[in-house]
């Protein structure tokens, strides 16, 4: 590719096709912190790859805003859940940041060109049960960045070229997913 150095190609061997989410059955569990905690199931999906399917994703919302329980925590351990829905959504989010790790590995230097791309898995899942609600356009995100401190911030909508909710609402739903 003409004299464009390796090290900003993506790896070629380990080139992955984007995952995506969907999520079914949000169910408004009860008031909490001004807001409304969730769940969710939600479907990971990427072609080639078997689907994971995670029941009962915790989530809240306070306004526009919404976030997957968890994230707020380096750890992605929510203290404000009962130990055993705390190890369920510290395993999903869990998850999210393996599979954005491979994602940034997969583009290699490329993957800076994109805004949002410390954080995009776990954006892209938030957004997929936000697509399920009425209200709902900014994320509540958790991230390391490029000098491992941990992050909290909020996208608001519009913020970003990146339209996570735009995105999640244009992919198919849950059901056709596999």
């Amino acid at each position: 590719m003409g004299n464009i150095p390796d090290g900003f190609l993506p790896n070629g061997a380990d080139l992955r096709l984007p995952m995506v989410f969907a999520a079914r059955n949000a169910v408004r569990v009860r008031d909490w912190a001004d807001g409304s905690l969730w769940t969710a199931t939600v479907k990971a999906y990427r072609e080639g790859e078997p689907s994971r399917i995670f029941d009962d994703v915790v989530f809240f919302s306070k306004g526009s805003l919404a976030g997957i329980i968890g994230i707020e925590s380096e750890s992605g351990y929510p203290t404000v859940l009962p130990h055993e829905v705390a190890i369920r959504q510290q395993e999903f989010i869990a998850y999210l940041r393996k599979e954005r790790q491979r994602k940034v590995i997969s583009l290699g230097l490329m993957a800076r060109c994109f805004e949002g791309w410390e954080y995009s898995t776990e954006a892209a899942a938030t957004a997929s049960f936000m697509a399920l609600c009425t209200g709902l356009t900014d994320i509540a995100i958790g991230f390391h960045d490029d000098h491992g401190e941990y992050k909290i911030f909020r996208v608001d909508a519009g913020d970003t070229v990146n339209d996570w909710l735009d995105i999640a609402r244009r992919v198919p739903p849950f059901e056709l997913l596999d």
